[in-house]
C-alpha cells in the first residue's frame, strides 16, 4: 500500500504518483486517484505533506476492511460514497456499517 518503514521504523510514504521536490508547498491534482485528499480531487493546490497524511488514512481504512473507502458498496458509486464521505461522514459511517457489517470504534472513525 506505498507505505514502508525504514531502519529506524519511521513510516515513508512511497507513492511516486504523488512525488514532489520537498521545496514545493503546493502541489495540485497529484497521485492516485482513490488516494487523493478532496481538495486534489477538486482540484485545489494543497500542502503535499497534508495530502500523504490523507493517504495514510485511506490506507489504515483499507488494511482494516479490506477495500478502499471510495470503492462501490452496493448501490453507492464511488463518487457519491466520497460525496458522503466528505459532506456527511456520520451518514457514511451508518451506511458502511450497513452494508458490510462492519464493528468500527468511535477511535477508528475518529482518526480515518
Amino acid at each position: 500500500e506505498n507505505f514502508v518503514l525504514d531502519s529506524s521504523f519511521n513510516l515513508k510514504y512511497i507513492d511516486f504518483e504523488l512525488s514532489h521536490h520537498v521545496s514545493e508547498t503546493k502541489v495540485r491534482s497529484k497521485g492516485t486517484d482513490n488516494y487523493r485528499c478532496p481538495e486534489l480531487i477538486e482540484g485545489k493546490e494543497v500542502d503535499p505533506f497534508s495530502a500523504d497524511i490523507y493517504a495514510l488514512g485511506i490506507t489504515l481504512f483499507t488494511l482494516r476492511l479490506g477495500f478502499n473507502p471510495y470503492q462501490e458498496v452496493d448501490e453507492f458509486g464511488g463518487r457519491k460514497f466520497y460525496e458522503i464521505f466528505t459532506q456527511e461522514p456520520s451518514k457514511y459511517w451508518d451506511i458502511l456499517e450497513k452494508h458490510t457489517k462492519a464493528k468500527l470504534s468511535s477511535t477508528f472513525k475518529e482518526l480515518i
